[in-house]
């Protein structure tokens, strides 16, 4: 069957299609859940691989990060397969539809009716981005998981705020609860360098994660006036 020709796409959407292409790394997992969010799970729809390859295709992505991506997020609980005939088709779990909820509440929420007249800044150090991966996960009594990482970026300091990555999904925002090298605690850790690390409230982490460091500090009303 012969397909027609598809209408020419906007400047605007061409010009969103080109800034996604030039990130680096592309966010294939991030504009996935983004796609069953927004548009397929409300619908109470699923999408086969295939699908999914060819909606992927204008992003830049090739099919073999659209079969990583899916295969990580179904691992991950976000998505649930099922086979119909030869094919494969994905639906977003509760699990990931109460996960891409809450982050839209965060995202588009109304804000707090009271406010305690200060802003928070998210301070981001320039030049390189301050990351480690997650290489391997340790059970310690008493302790928990911990993440035995490898600072690929920048430098990690103890008393960081952190977003941890899957996929590049954010999937759980807090704060480092230890560091450590070996078996001493360490107040900051270099590029290049191992490191055992704790993130406070969040047992949930996993081989190959992003720690991402960041800071933010609390300011008054009248000092930014």
């Amino acid at each position: 069957m012969n397909r027609k020709p598809s209408a020419p796409l906007a400047a605007p959407v061409r010009a969103l299609l080109r800034n996604f292409r030039a990130q680096r790394p592309l966010r294939g997992g991030s504009l996935l859940i983004t796609v069953f969010g927004d548009s397929i799970a409300p619908r109470g729809a699923a999408a086969t691989l295939g699908s999914l390859i060819r909606l992927a295709g204008p992003f830049g992505l090739t099919e073999r990060l659209v079969r990583t991506a899916v295969a990580r997020l179904a691992r991950d609980g976000w998505l649930a397969a099922r086979r119909s005939g030869r094919r494969s088709e994905y639906r977003l779990t509760p699990t990931g539809a109460e996960r891409f909820a809450q982050a839209t509440r965060r995202i588009y929420g109304e804000s707090p009716s009271v406010w305690d007249g200060k802003w928070t800044l998210v301070v981001v150090p320039a030049g390189r981005p301050r990351r480690a991966q997650v290489r391997e996960v340790f059970r310690i009594s008493k302790v928990g998981n911990v993440a035995g990482c490898m600072v690929i970026d920048g430098l990690i300091k103890r008393d960081s705020e952190v977003r941890v990555l899957r996929d590049n999904v954010v999937v759980f925002t807090g704060k480092m609860e230890s560091l450590r090298r070996f078996k001493n605690d360490a107040s900051e850790v270099k590029t290049g360098f191992e490191c055992g690390l704790t993130v406070r409230n969040f047992a949930d982490i996993k081989p190959n994660d992003i720690i991402e460091a960041f800071a933010t500090e609390r300011v008054a009303a009248e000092v930014m006036a």
